[in-house]
Formats: C-alpha cells, structure tokens, sequence
C-alpha cells in the first residue's frame, strides 16, 4: 500500500465532549490522501470508547492507548512516532478543522519545497490588504516578527503542518510543559523558512478545560516562558541594535508579571519563584522600569 503523504495525529485525554466533532472534521476533509492516528492517554471517561467506535467504521483512522499516561508533549511525540507521512499535521481532541485545510497546507508545502513547515495563525498580525499567502519567512524575518512586530510564533501544534524528517531531526516536543511548542516551533525556525498561511484555519475551541487555561493561571509557566524567549533571543539571527530591543520589550513585561505578583497579589513567595525561575535579577528589574539611579543602588545595595 503507497505510504500516505500526510499523517494527522490526534492526542486525547478526557475529551468525551469534543472528540466526536473533532474526529468528524478530520474524515470530512476534502484532502484524502492522510492516515488518522488517534494516541489516548488514559482516558478516565468514554473518549477511547468514542474514538474506537471512528476507527471501526473509517480505515484510515489508526487508534492506540498507552500504558501509563505520559502526559501532553510525550503524548505527542508518541502519536508521532507511528507516523509513516511525509508531512504532520496534528489536531487537538478538542478542536475542529475546516475541509479545506489539508489541501491548502499540503499544496503550499509541496510549492514550497525548502520551507520546513506551514502554519495559520488565530488571526493575521498584518494589516496590508493586497497580502498573498503562503508568505515565505527566513529564520531572521521569523525572529523579527515575533520579538519586534508582535509575535510570529503563537500557533500552537494544531496550528502547523510540519515535514516529519525536520520533526525527527530535532526530536520532536522536548517535553517541557506549556511551552513545548512555541519552543519547537523557534527552533525549526532558527534554521529553516517556514510558511504562513491563510489565518484561522483551525477553529480553537474556547473552554475552561483546556490546557492553554490553567497556562494562564499558572505565574512560574510565565517565566519559564520569559526563559525561553531569552535563551532564544540570544540565538536568533537578529542584528545587534535588535537584539536590545527586543532584550528591552521582554524584560519589561517580565518585571510587570513580577511586581504584580508581589505588589497587586501580594503574593511575594510567588515573585521571588518567578524571578529565580526567569533568572531575571533586581538590576533588571529596576532597568527595565527607568528606576533612577539611586534607587537602583537601593535594590541591588550597590553604592
């Protein structure tokens, strides 16, 4: 049997309400030439169940169940290793996308043979009407958007489709939680063009279960978020005047999610984990809010 050209790897774990829908959006796309992996990670409710009752019926869908729960990015990299396609696209249990999609990622792909992955973004981050997609980003173009335009690399792994041997070269997820892809995605872009397409390909389901919300609430995931913005910024190929800026954008708003936590919330155990887990210090802090000098020398007891 010819491999297929895409494998569209759907991770799961207790989302007996949206996989039913999420699983329908897949067979009903227009594009035909994919398989369907389907990884369950321990499921406590009915969505192994549901998803078993798709596969029984569709061929293509391929259904598996592991042994211990490994979590989202392990669950992903799982799902990625029974992948035989040229191409990845994966697809949150709890989403839905739209029929066109794969026909529109695997065409802009297979034109554009150098680019390492396409990806749609919630929405377009540019204003100029007479766009044409796909727009082909170089590693420094990629590192401009996103640390001086407004961010570039926000579409999370339902929001790509990438070439598996560029996944397997740098191993897939590294596994660190809630920033495994946007730290992926930078570092396929540190070396290779990706492609933006069409925005808002993927519909993003909104709903006070999904993993992007307990992010939010989570004051430690900032700065391990802060920490890797940094240890890319380093890398990027952005000039050195760029890299100032960008190193002064960040700071700012990392020192604004501390002194929140410590004068808003008052809660400064919180703060100090931040700071420690940012590698962020008191003179950075005070530089990147204009404190005056002496004030400075205050915080960090110099002078």
């Amino acid at each position: 049997m010819e491999k297929p050209l895409v494998s569209v790897l759907m991770t799961c774990w207790n989302r007996e309400k949206y996989i039913g829908a999420a699983i329908e959006s897949v067979l009903a796309s227009s594009y035909t030439h994919f398989e369907f992996i389907i990884c369950d990670d321990c499921s406590a409710d009915a969505t192994f169940d549901i998803a078993q009752k798709y596969a029984a019926a569709d061929s293509r869908i391929q259904l598996y169940r592991n042994d211990q729960n490994l979590g989202d990015y392990n669950n992903r990299n799982k799902a990625a290793s029974y992948a035989k396609g040229k191409y990845l696209k994966y697809l949150d249990s709890d989403d839905l996308m739209y029929p066109f999609t794969l026909d529109n990622m695997v065409h802009y792909l297979e034109k554009n043979p150098g680019a390492a992955l396409a990806f749609t973004a919630a929405h377009i981050h540019y204003s100029n009407p007479d766009l044409l997609f796909p727009l082909e980003f170089t590693p420094a173009q990629s590192y401009k958007a996103h640390y001086l335009q407004g961010g570039f690399f926000y579409s999370g792994p339902g929001g790509i489709m990438v070439k598996r041997s560029v996944f397997e070269k740098f191993n897939g997820f590294s596994g660190r939680r809630f920033i495994g892809d946007l730290e992926l995605l930078m570092k396929i872009s540190l070396e290779y063009p990706v492609l933006m397409v069409q925005p808002a390909m993927i519909w993003w389901r909104q709903h006070d279960e999904q993993e992007e919300k307990y992010e939010f609430r989570d004051a430690t995931m900032i700065a391990q978020r802060y920490r890797l913005m940094s240890e890319m910024l380093e890398q990027s190929p952005l000039t050195v005047t760029e890299k100032k800026t960008a190193r002064l954008s960040i700071d700012k708003m990392m020192a604004r999610h501390i002194i929140r936590q410590a004068l808003m919330k008052k809660n400064y155990t919180t703060a100090v984990e931040m700071k420690k887990i940012a590698g962020f210090n008191l003179w950075q802090l005070a530089k990147a809010f204009n404190i005056s000098n002496k004030l400075r020398s205050m915080i960090t007891g110099q002078g």
